[in-house]
């Protein structure tokens, strides 16, 4: 009777309905009706986030280490390399211009600019298992016309 009842406007009573819930659920669907809806309070602010530890602090006695981790030598790097252009592999957590601080003291050259790529990690698989490589941030530094970097007979 559904159908006709919509047709003609009358509207069914909602305790002639049967449901099919038990017990302890009946109960709970009685208080939420009784229950008078509450108005949401004010949240407090959030706490501001910890600075992780890992993060590189600027003014340190041996910053250049820990933020040039090595050299990458492949054809292409060696390739670029004649354009005053050289690549590293930095930490995952340097900027640009800490990077460029750390070549300048370490290297003793001028950065004229330094470009920066994050290696995202790779999947590898060995038999059943699956795994990943780490991924590496890496930064791309053209020095001043004339100047070298020689990585043979670095610090390090």
């Amino acid at each position: 009777m559904g159908i006709l009842n919509k047709i003609f406007g009358k509207k069914e009573d909602q305790k002639d309905k049967k449901v099919s819930v038990s017990g302890k659920k009946r109960e709970k669907i009685r208080k939420k009706d009784l229950k008078p809806k509450a108005v949401k309070a004010v949240s407090t602010p959030a706490k501001a986030k910890e600075v992780p530890l890992r993060k590189i602090k600027r003014k340190d006695d041996n910053a250049a280490a820990k933020i040039l981790l090595e050299p990458i030598i492949s054809e292409k790097a060696t390739g670029i390399a004649q354009y005053n252009q050289y690549v590293l592999r930095v930490s995952r957590f340097a900027s640009k211009n800490q990077i460029k601080e750390a070549i300048q003291d370490y290297y003793g050259v001028n950065v004229i600019s330094v470009r920066t790529i994050n290696i995202k990690p790779k999947k590898r698989i060995q038999g059943k298992i699956m795994g990943k490589k780490k991924g590496y941030k890496k930064a791309v530094v053209t020095v001043a016309q004339g100047q070298v970097i020689d990585f043979s007979s670095s610090k390090q």
